[in-house]
């Protein structure tokens, strides 16, 4: 009796029982399989490395997957007579086609089951060209936080989509910037994993409701979601340096306080970027319309608010910058050079000791007050062999060199013993008190450097 209604259950929600019975039995199959690996005990941390906990943990997740959609289709959703109005609201008003305003409560539209589903197919009518790579994403330690939907842009920025149901969003600001700063360090290759297994439990679950959910659709798609994300973002291969430089906020809900607003604006003014979307439902007959309104930055002003944004973060680090743009005469021998910047200071005194005292640059990198001021290659080659070789260098692995930090021209490169070195150019505060060190450390080294008078 109790077998019948729930047969009866799985097929009304258009998922056969025989389907949900496969699963079931294969993943107390594979469970059994895995307890003598573990001590008799499953334990997550164990079960990781274990090569069929891959299989059984999919499986256990499309069973729960499942048994969420089913419990989601198991009343009529309203969302079936939803239509969606992405226009601003002085543009199209959904009250002149004589809809009635109402809220989400009222309507018996749920958040997570039904207002974060609609978004997560539709996620364009809040987030323009944004490809949704996870939903309830929580990959960090010890915290039960998790973001709605987690999206990336086409200019490769991570976007964090929030949403609320009621007519405050209270506190999303505030959520949604510990968020950011939680996936702000996301590499692509996490990107990919955190997206594979957003697509597998996808695939998982559609496979369910089809009856077909033996595991082949998702080992099908496991080369989809690097793919996918190489083609989305325009890119051949992975691009690190490019990779999640910012990260945008969408907050999405039916009102937002004033409080919210306010926060909002001081914050974007500050650097960030955030955008407050608002939802209003209204009732049409035995239909739900949704208008969709983008209230901060308004739409028509975007442009305008990003280029005012970026000229007051210039005005505010010409305020705060602690550059030292101090000129100096330098004498070695004979010669002089007049107004030297720092950095060109320190560079004709390592030159010096390379090239006149025969100082080698690991004598001169042990007195230096930087940690890595040189760059090498083995072999004596000009400025083009020399940014060849690093290149050839990073495709096999090496650590990536900026060679916009470096001196790499031909004339700016040292050779010694057979080698090619390149100063960097980065010495901030540093250059004078390694320009003291090199004079304590090497008496015969015979220079003077002062400010110029003509600043």
């Amino acid at each position: 009796m109790a077998q019948a209604a729930m047969d009866a259950f799985w097929g009304s929600c258009g998922i056969a029982p025989e389907s949900m019975f496969a699963i079931s039995q294969r993943y107390a199959q594979v469970r059994q399989a895995t307890r003598p690996m573990i001590g008799g005990k499953p334990r997550a941390r164990d079960l990781a490395s274990c090569s069929q906990l891959g299989q059984c943990r999919t499986l256990a997740v499309g069973l729960a997957e499942t048994a969420r959609t089913a419990s989601m289709t198991s009343r009529p959703s309203p969302l079936r007579h939803l239509r969606i109005l992405c226009a601003p609201i002085h543009d199209v008003q959904c009250r002149d086609r004589g809809g009635t305003p109402t809220s989400f409560g009222a309507a018996g539209i749920r958040e997570r089951a039904d207002l974060q589903r609609l978004l997560r197919a539709n996620i364009e009518i809040v987030a323009p060209d944004t490809l949704i790579i996870s939903e309830e994403f929580g990959a960090w330690d010890a915290s039960a936080r998790r973001i709605d939907l987690l999206g990336i842009d086409r200019d490769a920025n991570l976007v964090v989509i929030e949403l609320k149901r009621d007519d405050t969003g209270a506190h999303m600001e505030l959520q949604a910037l510990r968020y950011a700063a939680m996936v702000a360090r996301m590499t692509f290759d996490q990107a990919s994993v955190t997206y594979q297994a957003y697509l597998d439990r996808s695939r998982l679950a559609e496979g369910a409701s089809t009856g077909q959910p033996t595991g082949t659709e998702v080992e099908q798609t496991r080369e989809d979601a690097r793919a996918t994300l190489l083609k989305f973002l325009g890119w051949d291969e992975p691009n690190e340096s490019a990779f999640a430089q910012e990260v945008r906020i969408v907050l999405v809900a039916a009102d937002f306080s004033r409080e919210l607003t306010t926060s909002v604006m001081w914050l974007n003014e500050r650097d960030l970027d955030i955008r407050c979307v608002q939802l209003q439902p209204y009732k049409l007959g035995n239909q739900l319309l949704l208008q969709v309104d983008q209230i901060i930055p308004i739409r028509e002003a975007s442009e305008y608010q990003v280029q005012v944004r970026e000229k007051a973060r210039r005005e505010r680090a010409g305020k705060l910058t602690t550059n030292d743009w101090t000129r100096f005469d330098l004498t070695i021998g004979d010669r002089t050079f007049a107004r030297l910047p720092k950095r060109r200071l320190i560079y004709q005194v390592v030159r010096y000791l390379v090239e006149s005292l025969r100082k080698s640059p690991e004598e001169i990198d042990a007195v230096l007050l930087h940690s890595r001021p040189w760059t090498r290659v083995d072999r004596e080659v000009d400025s083009a062999g020399f940014r060849d070789a690093i290149a050839a260098a990073e495709e096999q692995g090496g650590s990536r060199v900026d060679l916009r930090r470096i001196m790499c021209d031909d004339d700016e490169l040292l050779h010694f013993d057979g080698r090619t070195y390149a100063l960097t150019k980065m010495w901030g505060t540093t250059t004078l008190p390694s320009l003291e060190a090199i004079r304590a450390s090497f008496p015969d080294a015979q220079f003077k450097y002062e400010s110029s008078s003509d600043v």
